[in-house]
């Protein structure tokens, strides 16, 4: 073999050994501020979000919110940030995997939202969870095709044509990185016989990442992302048998992964549930050879693999009072929704037989008196204020919570007849609008609290200079001022449990309205009935109704979403005996 032909023959060598090396990819996590922003690739990410529109308004600074996540994407914008990834892992749209009847229009109505929503936002790629299937396939299905999500679902086929539901991998570019994002569901999260119906199939998830591995390798990627709605503990195992997965952004589970979980080079990520946060991961990308700065000659002919060091941070981003409602079209779109639940009315099969056992307060105050007058006192009794300020007392998941009977026997189904004044219907909304007003003008109690407030807030914004409290301060006075221009709590997204005063004075107002009424029945409030049961004909009955209240009974409703504060050991007893000898009762205010 002559001189030029072996010269050939190493150089075709050389180039089969440079296409089969791979460089050696590791994580190594450093702080922020060593970051160079002009080379960071953010990856923010979010799964779970369960159908939730926005914080019920129950707690001081509640989290999460449709809107609020509008904003923060609408902030970047317009901050001229549009170089990054955005990732949802599913269980976007719904609750659970079943709907019961009385909210089916509800649900449909929230899902229809947050897709409208949805589209508005910078999506990458979005994953379909078991719940986002609960209004069945053709409504998901068309309702993507409708707003055009981009989703991808590797491992859920058709059954009718045997293809994949959606695309099976999706390649983006982003700071001259190129991603290769595949997505996996696993079958054992939907009920037996739900696949079925649905004409789906979900394959073996370890077989399907290994295989898109191979696929993406093939279109020479930079990173594989795999978008999971598998689940940490089955995310971990998927990082622990399958080999190239660079990083999971997942969900199912809900857990909130404050710090990303390594397994070997993959990063596991999950940004918790309810729509709360927002993850975020920023990315450097930085290739290291085995001599330095300046790669040996034997490393720019791949024969020896040079080492890819991506560098990260991570922030979870609380999407609490700090950011505005959201942009104006999407808190349009979230007082059409709300002012859409006024109309819903329940089909006449679902109606429930009304024997009129819950009497509700007005009948226990003929012999209970004195307890009934410290109730009046507590939040309990006028739990319908805090649905009413933020447009939330037709959410039927919220209602539950707030009045006594709702969809049970003998108590009531329909939110537009839940007080009367003999059988006048009275409009709990209209009764808040009008105990704040004093011949058209706010009662001037009220308006001085306010006007208190606002300069108390104003005071404040002098001692706190980081931006998150003068954001959260900024919003309650924006809220304030708009109640008194409006003179009406409703939409004024006013925290009254951080605003002490001014919510103690409107549940004085309220119950001082309501008694005024002479309602002869009152459904809204949490009530005695909540706690001892339906009256059912009490006392001229033998019902053995409880007396004593069980804890579990509070934590129905004052759980870890809706009453993070609620501590079992400050219940208050309600102390002395009626004249009939009746012992003193326990009753749950926060």
């Amino acid at each position: 073999m002559n001189r030029s032909k072996k010269i050939l023959v190493f150089f075709i060598f050389i180039f089969f050994l440079s296409s089969c090396s791979k460089p050696k990819q590791e994580w190594e996590r450093v702080p922020a501020s060593q970051f160079d922003k002009s080379e960071t690739t953010s990856i923010y990410f979010s799964n779970n979000v369960n159908g939730e529109i926005e914080p019920c308004g129950c707690v001081s600074n509640p989290k999460g919110g449709i809107g609020r996540k509008a904003q923060y994407f609408e902030n970047l914008k317009k901050e001229g940030n549009q170089s990054f990834l955005y990732f949802d892992s599913g269980d976007i749209f719904f609750k659970s995997t079943e709907v019961s009847g009385f909210l089916e229009k509800q649900w449909e109505l929230q899902a229809e939202l947050l897709f409208e929503v949805y589209a508005t936002l910078p999506l990458t790629a979005i994953t379909l969870g078991e719940k986002d299937f609960s209004l069945g396939r053709d409504f998901l299905l068309s309702h993507i095709h409708k707003y055009g999500l981009p989703v991808v679902t590797s491992n859920i086929a058709d059954t009718s044509t045997g293809e994949t539901l959606f695309q099976e991998y999706l390649i983006k570019t982003v700071n001259n990185q190129k991603f290769g994002i595949f997505a996996l569901a696993h079958p054992s999260h939907f009920e037996k016989g739900k696949l079925q119906k649905l004409q789906l199939s979900i394959s073996d998830p370890e077989t399907k990442a290994k295989e898109m591995i191979e696929k993406l390798k093939k279109e020479k990627v930079d990173i594989i992302i795999l978008l999971s709605h598998l689940g940490l503990l089955n995310e971990a195992q998927i990082a622990e048998k399958v080999k190239g997965i660079d990083i999971i952004v997942g969900g199912h589970s809900g857990d909130l992964v404050l710090q990303p979980k390594k397994i070997g080079e993959t990063l596991i990520l999950q940004a918790g549930n309810e729509g709360w946060y927002v993850g975020k991961l920023d990315m450097q990308t930085q290739v290291r050879t085995e001599s330095g700065t300046s790669p040996s000659l034997w490393e720019k002919l791949g024969l020896v693999s040079p080492t890819v060091k991506r560098s990260f941070t991570q922030q979870m981003i609380m999407l609490s009072a700090t950011y505005d409602p959201g942009p104006e079209k999407t808190q349009n779109l979230i007082r059409d929704f709300k002012n859409k639940l006024e109309h819903v009315s329940l089909e006449k099969k679902e109606e429930l037989a009304q024997k009129q056992d819950y009497e509700t307060y007005t009948s226990c105050a003929q012999c209970h008196a004195k307890q009934v007058k410290v109730w009046k006192e507590s939040n309990h009794a006028s739990a319908f204020i805090s649905l009413y300020s933020k447009n939330q007392h037709f959410n039927r998941e919220c209602v539950a919570c707030h009045t006594v009977g709702f969809q049970k026997e003998g108590g009531f189904t329909d939110i537009k007849k839940a007080s009367y004044k003999g059988e006048q219907l009275l409009d709990q909304g209209g009764l808040v609008d009008r105990m704040v007003l004093k011949e058209n003008k706010l009662d001037k109690k009220l308006e001085g609290l306010i006007n208190k407030r606002i300069e108390d807030y104003k005071k404040e914004l002098k001692t706190h200079a980081d931006a998150e409290s003068s954001a959260r301060i900024n919003n309650q006075v924006q809220a304030l001022e708009k109640f008194k221009k409006t003179k009406s709590v409703r939409d004024t997204y006013i925290s009254f449990f951080e605003n002490k005063e001014i919510y103690n004075y409107l549940k004085t107002l309220y119950i001082k309205a309501v008694d005024q009424e002479g309602l002869q029945k009152n459904y809204w409030g949490v009530q005695c009935e909540n706690c001892h049961g339906a009256r059912q004909g009490h006392p001229f009955s033998n019902v053995n109704a409880p007396k004593k209240v069980d804890v579990s009974l509070c934590l129905q409703c004052h759980n870890k979403e809706h009453s993070p504060r609620f501590n079992v050991k400050d219940f208050h007893k309600i102390h002395g005996r009626d004249k009939r000898g009746v012992h003193g009762f326990i009753c749950a205010v926060e």
